[in-house]
């Protein structure tokens, strides 16, 4: 590793405890068995672009243009699927290793990173769009084998985006609509959640208790197969 990549990861760490020092952490993922596996090499997730980008205002869902038919994102009872683009044949499933949530003022608000003791337990991301806090309509984003799946509230879509506003690069846009096709939804909060019902959750982020960035809040996931992955014996 270079020594301009060394200074930025520490320039990049000394920011990570700032920003986690201000995170509502309410419960910590435990460590499994995965936690005494490490990669042979030292390659973190986010060396390479998230698959998935959901961002603010009204909200959008950027989706790697694989796997998606045409620019058609797969319905799915409840929602949609996406398959997570791998070798031919292989149909080993997928985990969420790493989660980056930004405010539009560039603020970290929370990271995770599972390279490094990988936990094969699903984390589920819940943004709430609609209705109280006590009946929350939420898109829901998880995993099911080899598909990301993204769960919506009934009569709610998410459908590709016409107007001329572009997508992150090599993604398709797709964007939250209501049966009357009303986009104005705001993010009203974010949580990240372990395990299966009833769920612990991790965080949960507050878009209005920003003092600046709500607008363009943005949620970057990276997916990978961890079972094709090469690990070796070893203290993480």
């Amino acid at each position: 590793m270079s020594n301009s990549n060394k200074t930025s990861r520490r320039k990049f760490g000394r920011q990570l405890v700032g920003a986690c020092a201000t995170l509502p952490l309410i419960s910590v993922v435990p460590k499994t068995s995965f936690s005494q596996l490490k990669p042979t090499d030292d390659r973190s997730h986010q060396d390479t672009p998230p698959p998935i980008i959901i961002e603010e205002g009204s909200i959008k869902v950027d989706v790697l243009n694989q796997n998606l038919n045409g620019g058609v994102l797969p319905p799915d009872q409840g929602g949609y699927k996406w398959e997570f683009p791998k070798g031919a044949g292989n149909n080993n499933d997928v985990f969420l290793v790493g989660l980056k949530i930004v405010s539009g003022a560039d603020r970290l608000l929370f990271y995770l990173d599972r390279d490094f003791g990988i936990d094969r337990q699903d984390l589920t991301v819940r943004i709430h769009v609609e209705g109280p806090e006590a009946n929350r309509g939420e898109i829901v984003l998880s995993t099911q084998g080899k598909f990301v799946t993204f769960r919506v509230p009934p009569q709610r879509e998410l459908k590709q985006l016409t107007t001329p506003e572009p997508a992150s690069p090599g993604r398709l846009r797709f964007r939250y609509h209501d049966a009357q096709q009303h986009t104005d939804f705001p993010i009203k909060s974010v949580a990240v959640c372990f395990g299966p019902s009833p769920q612990s959750v991790i965080t949960r982020i507050d878009p209005e208790k920003l003092t600046e960035g709500r607008e363009s809040l943005k949620i970057m996931m990276w997916y990978e197969d961890i079972n094709a992955r090469r690990f070796k014996s070893g203290k993480p």
